[in-house]
Order: C-alpha cells, then structure tokens, then sequence
C-alpha cells in the first residue's frame, strides 16, 4: 500500500488502508464510489457524512486525522511540477542487462506488446525464457499513467521492489531463484491480519510452506534466519524480510545483491495492470528494463555503453546506481555516494550480470 505515494493509490489500495485503520466495514461504500488515491486526498467531512454516509462522529474524526497525516506525507516535489512536465507523452525502457542489453524502447500512447515472436510483438526479446508474447503496455490517458500487465506468460513478468509492499493473498514476490506466493492470511474478527503462509512457487524453495506471526523473519542463506535456503546459489546471505507494521505484513529487500521483486501473475494467468513509473526496473526472462524520461535517452535503437569503468578505467562495469541506472564497477562504487556521471545521490546500487 504504501510502496507509492497516496495520491497515486488504486481503489484496492485505499480499501486497504482502512482496514488498517480498523475501519473496513466502510471499504464497501467507498469501493462501489470508485474512490482512489487522488478523490481519497479531496475528502471532506461534508462528503463522509453525505456520499459515504458515516454516522459515527469518532470514526469520521479518525479518517480526517489520517488523511491530515497522508496529505503531510505527500512528497514535497509533488507539487513543484507543471502539468507540463507530468504530461508523459511517451517513455522509454532502457535494458540493463540481457540479450539486447543497451536497446531502448520507445513506449508511446499507443501502448506496445513485449515478446519472443517477431511477427505479434512491437519489441523482441529473443530468449527463450520469455514467451511469445510475454507482456503489453498501454497507456490509460485518464489517469496519466502507464500500466503494464502480464498477458500469460510462462516465466512471469517482475516489477523491482524499491520499497515496502504490503503483502495480500495471492502476492507473489521473488528473492534469488526462489518465488513465493502468499497462500492464506489469517485475521483477528476486527479484520487484522496476524498470520501469514508463505508458500515456495518456484525454485529451491518449491512447495515449501512457512508461517510467520507478527514477528516477521528474514529470508537468505544463512541458518540464521526463520526463512533459510541453502541451496539457492542467487539469494543473499539475508536477503529480505517480511514483518508486521501498521496493522498489515509487509515485504521488502535488505540490500541483497540481485534484489527482490513482484512477480504481477502466475504462470499462464493474465495479470492486472500495474501502474510503472521513472526509475521502475521491469524483469521479463533474463532481460532487466529500467522506465525513463526519453531526454534521458539520445539513442533509442542501442546505447554505446562503455567496456569500462569510468571511474578506474579498467574494470568491467557490473553494478548500476539506482535510481539514475549508470554503471561502474563494484569495487569503485563502495567509496562512492553520488553518481559520477551525473552527481545524482546514489540510494541503491544493483549488481548485473551478462
């Protein structure tokens, strides 16, 4: 829920935040009024009392209290923007790593569709754990966003978790070689979660179940963590966790080398759509996709990356400053807190591999 700011947040998101407000005998009315993230922002207490039609004077002054808190929470850049510069008329994503490694796709509001087949694709990624027609993107024009979604693919379609995320049934999310679905959320009779099973889908951890309580665990390589895999060679020694926060489970990465994602189907389903946003990074097979700005791109065919370093001159670039995606060596990196190439602050750094 809390993995993009509230004005941004889809209905399901908003229900979701009054059930950990303890409130959710009202996700209904507000559900069936369409209320998301940007009408959440403009409640007042006139639209509670009439169009939501809350009687109780405590509960409607609890919403306000929180709204005030999400409204202070909004990011202070938000509102610096014209609608000019949020108009996207088009994005681009660049490949970091993969077969056609320094590609630029050009997605424009005409949508595109990603896949192994060249005849029933607007962009190929010719490999075979990427299925013949893997995913699509569109454009919705009435929220300004671009939304991607699995159209049932084999292998799956992954967004990076940079954030949080709160974890709901059927959530699944993948650390290493090992993917998990979320099984079954247990909850108190106030609709409080304080169970969830955790069960392998792919991978070393295949057919596994674990259950952790409000105590949360770790998961990595190591024994010492509730969540060990041994035998998964890309997980971390502790690689993410999952814990328990605002009366919801959350996920989320702990600075793992190949990081931690969200798998938007599973296998053969077709997925809803997932709004992307700049410094997103979209896995599709071995292929790792990063949504930028088209300024930010001068070649939309292939970026003539170095063979090295720009830093020390000789190694092999292999890990990429998050958000802005430039690539150095790791070595060079660990003294390193800003981008050299454009002085961005670095807030995560991605290892990548050929």
């Amino acid at each position: 829920m809390e993995s993009c700011s509230a004005s941004k947040w889809t209905i399901d998101q908003v229900s979701d935040w009054l059930r950990s407000l303890e409130l959710p005998q009202y996700r209904a009315k507000f559900e069936e009024l369409g209320i998301d993230g940007g009408l959440l922002l403009q409640i007042t207490e006139n639209d509670l009392i009439n169009d939501l039609q809350i009687s109780i004077r405590l509960h409607r002054h609890k919403l306000l209290e929180s709204l005030k808190k999400l409204k202070e929470e909004q990011p202070k850049n938000e509102s610096e923007f014209s609608d000019s510069d949020c108009d996207w008329s088009s994005m681009l994503l660049k490949a970091i790593e993969g077969q056609c490694k320094y590609k630029v796709f050009e997605i424009t509001h005409t949508g595109a569709t990603i896949g192994r087949n060249s005849g029933s694709n607007n962009y190929v990624i010719n490999e075979s754990f990427v299925s013949r027609k893997h995913c699509e993107i569109k454009y919705n024009a009435g929220t300004n966003q671009f939304l991607i979604r699995d159209v049932g693919s084999t292998t799956g379609t992954f967004i990076m978790i940079s954030k949080k995320q709160q974890l709901e049934q059927n959530f699944m999310f993948q650390m290493g070689l090992s993917e998990f679905r979320v099984t079954n959320i247990k909850y108190t009779p106030f609709g409080i979660p304080f169970e969830v099973t955790i069960t392998g889908y792919e991978g070393p951890a295949r057919d596994t179940e674990y259950i952790l309580d409000k105590n949360g665990g770790t998961f990595g390589r190591d024994i010492e963590n509730p969540i060990t895999i041994p035998d998964d060679s890309q997980l971390s020694a502790k690689h993410g966790r999952i814990f328990f926060e605002n009366n919801g489970f959350y996920v989320e990465d702990t600075g793992s080398t190949n990081k931690t994602w969200r798998r938007i189907s599973p296998e053969g389903e077709l997925s809803k759509e997932f709004p992307i946003y700049i410094d997103d990074f979209i896995k599709i097979g071995s292929t790792i996709l990063q949504v930028t700005f088209p300024e930010e791109c001068e070649d939309k065919e292939n970026i003539a990356l170095p063979t090295e370093c720009k830093v020390c001159l000789v190694a092999e670039p292999n890990t990429l400053c998050y958000p802005c995606g430039h690539l150095f060596c790791s070595d060079c990196l660990k003294i390193i807190t800003k981008c050299p190439t454009c002085s961005k602050e670095i807030s995560d750094k991605v290892k990548v591999f050929k």
